[in-house]
């Protein structure tokens, strides 16, 4: 499946990292963004284009330094023997941007995380390589 990529003027070097996936429109300020889900590549960064919405929806990542801790995510889904065994395996079949499946990765057990929509999925998968 190839997605479509709109992108800004002066973000052209970044466009390799999506060359594999999406098909590129270039868009100057204020033009119209089309009628269906799409990425846009902006100053920005990467946002998801969604009917209905005035504006992309952008994933602002955190920049503090993520500490394990034990929320009631990682409660309920690793038993207190297992929590930092490193030898525990999670399945996160609804990964949407990441959020659970990097709370659940700081516990240092095995993690496989599964996006079904091919936007979410390029957004979480660039972001996870920016951790």
């Amino acid at each position: 499946m190839v997605l479509k990529l709109y992108y800004e003027p002066g973000v052209e070097t970044e466009l390799d990292r999506f060359r594999e996936y999406c098909e590129f429109q270039e868009i100057s300020s204020g033009e119209e963004l089309g009628s269906g889900r799409a990425l846009l590549l902006s100053s920005k960064g990467l946002g998801l284009i969604t009917p209905g919405f005035d504006q992309p929806l952008y994933v602002k990542g955190d920049k503090t330094p993520l500490k394990p801790f034990i929320s009631n995510l990682v409660r309920a889904c690793i038993p207190k023997a297992k929590r930092y065994s490193k030898s525990y395996s999670i399945l996160d079949a609804f990964s949407g941007f990441g959020y659970d499946t990097l709370v659940l990765a700081l516990t240092e057990n095995k993690i496989t995380s599964l996006e079904k929509d091919p936007l979410i999925w390029l957004i979480l998968r660039l972001s996870l390589i920016h951790i």
